[in-house]
């Protein structure tokens, strides 16, 4: 019952943590209390399962269960995706509460077990972990030498059947500490492939982060130039995956930016491009109606000539194009009085 009311209290606690943080304190900060609350919490549930004779199919898929939302919780946590993180959070919890609800009530009902049928559940327990952690060496490639658990576990098994149960509890304590530090081996191990495999997309992903540079060289987006630069710096010397998350959180902003800038561009380019075209059809009219009047065929040479260019400049220096169509303009004006005035 005390163990029930401290998990309970711990739950409680917990629940409190998410509404009370201070504004002040980071998401990330938050985030990482809800994941280790979970991990001590998984523990805490662990070490009672170990102490059980029997685990049921119920408990362990359960158990399997909080593990999986723990992970979910983890990834949620390095994304910074509060909403996510707190579901998986309270998922987690409330699986483990229904873990720790169902093992009372398996201890209000288990009559004391001899020493000897505890150990035995345990070596049965140990191997099924120490297989589960080979399987894990397997998977991540850690070529982690097995030879002294596996040792500790033949001398655990010999002094089982020989009942030296008192000595075979030094041995099984020796094997729980072994598994111990090879499952946090294992551990750091992952998250270096983790970070190993951020790294990777991160360097492949400073290709596109160049590409956006040259596009924002080319808009004149000085501030978004150096932006790109330096979160292209810090991705490439990066020493945490966080780093990386956060630095593409910030190139994804800049990319929209450029992407509003370009299309601000194009829409003013499509703008000239149909005053300039308004402007020719002007001047075709008005060479039509010129006769003799060389004034008038010098200024169309001229505003014909303005045109041409600012159809080039809209590709190559649109920012020339304004004061050209200004000019040509004030050209078409003064050719129209000369042709009425001669007319």
């Amino acid at each position: 019952m005390k163990k029930l009311f401290f998990f309970f209290l711990l739950f409680l606690i917990a629940s409190m943590t998410i509404v009370t943080i201070p504004h002040n304190v980071s998401a990330e900060s938050q985030l990482d209390i809800l994941v280790r609350i979970t991990e001590h919490t998984k523990q805490y549930i662990k070490n009672d399962m170990n102490k059980m004779s029997n685990i049921s199919n119920e408990i362990q898929q359960l158990y399997d269960k909080g593990l999986k939302e723990i992970d979910l919780l983890t990834d949620a946590a390095e994304n910074e995706d509060a909403v996510s993180a707190k579901q998986h959070f309270h998922a987690a919890m409330t699986t483990f509460k229904e873990i720790r609800i169902a093992i009372s009530g398996l201890e209000s009902e288990t009559v004391p077990l001899q020493p000897s049928t505890i150990q035995s559940q345990t070596v049965k327990k140990y191997e099924w972990n120490i297989k589960k952690l080979k399987d894990v060496s397997l998977k991540l490639n850690a070529n982690i030498n097995f030879e002294s658990i596996d040792g500790l576990m033949n001398l655990a098994k010999k002094n089982l059947t020989e009942g030296n149960i008192g000595q075979n509890q030094q041995t099984l304590d020796k094997i729980a500490d072994k598994g111990r530090k090879i499952q946090k081996l294992l551990y750091d191990i992952s998250q270096e492939g983790k970070f190993d495999r951020a790294k990777q997309f991160a360097i492949e992903y400073t290709k596109n982060v160049n590409k956006l540079i040259e596009s924002a060289k080319k808009m004149g987006l000085s501030d978004t130039v150096g932006k790109l630069e330096n979160s292209k710096t810090i991705i490439i010397h990066a020493n945490t995956t966080n780093q990386i998350v956060n630095q593409h959180k910030i190139i994804i902003i800049l990319k929209y930016k450029i992407e509003q800038a370009n299309y601000l561009q194009q829409a003013k380019l499509l703008q000239l491009k149909s005053v300039i075209s308004s402007l020719e059809n002007q001047a075709k009219i008005l060479a039509d109606q010129v006769t003799e009047d060389n004034a008038a065929k010098y200024f169309l040479k001229n505003i014909f000539y303005l045109i041409d260019e600012a159809k080039k400049d809209l590709k190559n220096s649109p920012e020339s194009v304004p004061g050209k169509i200004t000019e040509i303009k004030n050209l078409l004006i003064k050719t129209e009085r000369l042709i009425n005035n001669s007319s």
